[in-house]
C-alpha cells in the first residue's frame, strides 16, 4: 500500500536512499540524507550514530590494536539496524517529503499571485501565450496554399 497520494515510481524513487543502507559502513549517508531532504533532526543524529562505525574503521589505520574482531562486529550490528531502521521510517519521510514538497508548491504559487497584484501582471496569462506561440503551426512567407 502507498503511504502518499502520489504514484508508485514517486514512492520508489523517492526511496532510492534506502540503498545506502545495504553499503558496508556507510549506512549513515541513508539518514544524513533523509535528515537534510526532510529537515528532521532525529534522522540527521542517527546518521551521525550510524557514522560510528566508519570513525572506528578509519581509527584503524591510525591506532594499532587487537579491537578489530569487535569493532567489525559491531559494524555488522549497525548495519542490520541500520536496515530495519530504514524499513521503518520510510513511510514517516515519504510523507513528510511529500508535505515539504506540496508546500514549496503552494508557495511558488502565492509568490507568483503576489507578484501579479503588486505589478499588475498576469504571469500565467503571460505562461500560456509563450506556449502557444510555440506550438503554434509555422507558416513560410510569401507560400500561398492554393486548393486546386
Amino acid at each position: 500500500m502507498s503511504a502518499t497520494a502520489r504514484s508508485r515510481w514517486w514512492e520508489w524513487g523517492n526511496s532510492l536512499w534506502m540503498l545506502w543502507t545495504l553499503v558496508p559502513y556507510l549506512y549513515s549517508v541513508a539518514f544524513l540524507y533523509i535528515g537534510v531532504r526532510t529537515r528532521q533532526v532525529k534522522w540527521l543524529v542517527s546518521g551521525l550514530v550510524y557514522a560510528l562505525p566508519l570513525a572506528d574503521l578509519l581509527s584503524w589505520f591510525t591506532l594499532s590494536g587487537g579491537h578489530w574482531a569487535y569493532s567489525l562486529l559491531a559494524a555488522t550490528g549497525f548495519g542490520v539496524c541500520s536496515i530495519l531502521h530504514a524499513l521503518l521510517v520510510r513511510r514517516e519521510y515519504l510523507v513528510r517529503l511529500s508535505v515539504l514538497q506540496e508546500r514549496q508548491t503552494w508557495d511558488h504559487h502565492d509568490l507568483r499571485n503576489e507578484l501579479e497584484i503588486r505589478h499588475g501582471v498576469n504571469v500565467r496569462a503571460r505562461q500560456v501565450a509563450e506556449e502557444n506561440r510555440k506550438n503554434a503551426p509555422k507558416t513560410v512567407r510569401g507560400a500561398t496554399n492554393r486548393v486546386k
